[in-house]
């Protein structure tokens, strides 16, 4: 389980990596794994640990609604890994 969005442990979503990478100063969030999840999944894939599950959970900020909801996502992706 990483943190989305973060440029380096996002899974699903990411922000600022180009930043990190110095290729750009976007800091929208994008589709696709941050650069520390994308090296871990190629390293799983190369230790044939390619099933290993790797998912993301949004943080949840002061004030923020909805964390009853994600902690029930974050307990149904434990429970039921995607294929």
């Amino acid at each position: 389980m990483e943190m989305n969005p973060r440029p380096s442990c996002g899974v699903e979503t990411t922000k600022a990596r180009g930043t990190m990478e110095g290729t750009d100063r976007d800091t929208s969030e994008k589709t696709g794994p941050g650069i520390f999840t994308e090296e871990l999944q190629t390293l799983l894939h190369q230790a044939g640990l390619g099933h290993v599950p790797v998912f993301g959970i949004r943080r949840i900020l002061a004030g923020e609604s909805g964390p009853e909801q994600r902690v029930e996502e974050l307990k149904r992706r434990v429970r039921e890994p995607e294929s």
